[in-house]
């Protein structure tokens, strides 16, 4: 996966996925039962692990394949 911020920076990533989280409150205290709630699990969330590219400025655009090696950036 690569990025373009509004800065013009571009940024390439890998997409991975994880296990389960829960918030955990102790469950004794009635005002924190008031207020517990329970987080959505981890494998529903998407991680991305992103790295700045050096020596690209002011991208207006990238395209990369699908292993994320091969990029071309238009910039301006």
């Amino acid at each position: 996966m690569a990025l373009v911020s509004r800065e013009g920076e571009v940024y390439v990533g890998t997409i991975k996925t994880g296990a389960s989280v829960r918030k955990r409150l102790d469950p004794q205290s009635s005002s924190q039962q008031a207020i517990s709630k329970e987080f959505p699990k981890r494998d529903q969330f998407v991680y991305i692990n992103i790295q700045r590219v050096p020596g690209l400025y002011r991208a207006t655009s990238v395209v990369c394949d699908p292993a994320g090696k091969n990029f071309a950036v238009t910039q301006v």
